[in-house]
């Protein structure tokens, strides 16, 4: 025992500051219902008589209360606080610390986690952008961008200063020209409380030849069906490439030139892409597969009324974990499983 004030005194002439001998962290950003803020003590050498004293700002104090604290031994003192921001200022006594308490200030949060808000509308592969809402004015955000068998394509990040633009923020991303498989957005407040969510978005569309149906029919002629067991073997290789690590579903999407009225090509449109559904359904594919129809309202080509134009008979493929997110091409998501 003598040895060890000895020690402590050399320590306290000049050569180590006191406050470091309880090599002190305090965990001062608390989940409220999940956490209680602490002080930690993991002393360079063996102390005893240890005693903490908190005053808060609006003058309540709690005492903790250690005792002996052995060289490398952790000790977590915990002390409750509700949810909000205090001050506290803390003096800490032991045996051979001195006349003076060692004095220290800090602050302790304690408030419910962040949170955050995105949907598949505001994830935009296209664009190579997120925009989410996060319901604490955001500091910054961090985006990972997976791609297959769960490499990382790029660590985005962005800045926003803690500015609150009606809680909307907006992140992206350059891309690298490889398939996004999932992402991760992490978003931060501005005292380092932090929410993320993963999000997969994942969508293929696939090359093909257009089918060439008879006008205002919906059958799919014989000579016509080659095109569609060449489809169906992008459709496989897509699915060896990716099925294994997602749930994935196929939505064709039909469209047609401006003859007759936008109603009945929507309906025409519809039953189209409905049989070419059927068309792989009953060639093998099992995944489940959704139609719709857009008739005239989505031309590649732009034709006056009564126009025919075979660039605007056509239909899209895309295979995807989710129905795909409106845009340009699918104005609108009122899929029909097959």
């Amino acid at each position: 025992m003598a040895a060890f004030f000895a020690l402590v005194l050399l320590l306290l002439s000049g050569q180590e500051d006191p406050l470091d001998l309880l090599n002190l962290q305090i965990n001062s950003r608390i989940l409220a219902g999940v956490q209680k803020p602490s002080i930690v003590v993991n002393p360079a050498v063996n102390i005893s008589g240890l005693k903490i004293t908190l005053t808060r700002d609006d003058g309540k104090k709690v005492v903790l209360a250690a005792g002996g604290v052995k060289a490398g031994e952790v000790k977590d003192l915990k002390f409750d606080q509700e949810e909000g921001r205090h001050s506290y200022s803390m003096e800490a006594v032991f045996k051979g610390s001195g006349d003076e308490p060692l004095k220290i200030e800090f602050e302790v949060i304690v408030k419910k986690p962040p949170e955050i808000v995105v949907s598949k509308q505001t994830v935009d592969l296209e664009k190579k952008a997120i925009e989410f809402r996060f319901s604490e004015p955001c500091a910054r955000a961090e985006l990972a961008v997976y791609g297959e068998g769960g490499k990382v394509i790029e660590n985005a990040k962005a800045e926003y200063g803690g500015k609150q633009e009606g809680g909307k923020y907006r992140i992206t991303w350059s891309g690298a020209g490889e398939t996004v498989m999932f992402l991760r957005l992490t978003a931060f407040d501005a005292d380092g409380f932090y929410n993320g969510v993963e999000i997969t978005p994942f969508f293929v569309e696939i090359p093909h030849k257009e089918v060439e149906f008879d006008f205002g029919s919906a059958e799919i002629r014989q000579s016509e069906e080659w095109k569609l067991l060449e489809t169906l073997k992008e459709i496989e290789a897509a699915l060896k490439k990716y099925g294994n690590e997602l749930e994935i579903k196929l939505y064709i999407a039909g469209y047609t030139d401006t003859v007759d009225t936008k109603e009945y090509n929507r309906a025409l449109s519809k039953k189209r892409a409905a049989a070419i559904g059927n068309f792989f359904r009953n060639h093998g594919l099992k995944i489940p597969i959704f139609a719709q129809g857009f008739g005239e309202d989505v031309l590649a080509v732009q034709t006056p009324d009564e126009t025919q134009e075979p660039r605007n008979r056509r239909v899209i493929y895309i295979l995807g974990n989710q129905p795909p997110p409106k845009s340009g091409a699918i104005p609108a998501d009122n899929w029909t499983r097959l």
